[in-house]
């Protein structure tokens, strides 16, 4: 991995301005949920490149003003012998 990738996904019942706390490969990230519900983050190439080819599971976690907690969860396959990532699917949290 040589560049900076962007994670990015949509909540739906969470109010704007909630923090989103996304995990990939045992780091934490955080995006904050826009009006519209998307929120997005980047993950350094330096962690990228901690990547092994194999299954990597991406959480989302999120807490609406309420207090109400929602998760989500997506598998993605890293092939290390193609030149890049694609990740084609978006995570959507549900409260």
């Amino acid at each position: 991995m040589q560049a900076t990738q962007t994670l990015s996904g949509s909540s739906l019942n969470v109010e704007a301005g909630q923090i989103v706390s996304i995990t990939l490969n045992g780091k934490t990230y955080t995006a904050t949920v826009q009006a519209d519900g998307s929120w997005s983050t980047s993950v350094p190439a330096a962690d990228l490149a901690l990547l092994t080819n194999g299954s990597v599971t991406i959480t989302a976690d999120v807490t609406d003003k309420a207090g109400n907690p929602a998760s989500a969860t997506h598998d993605v396959t890293v092939d290390l012998t193609q030149s890049a990532l694609a990740i084609a699917q978006s995570l959507a949290i549900t409260n």
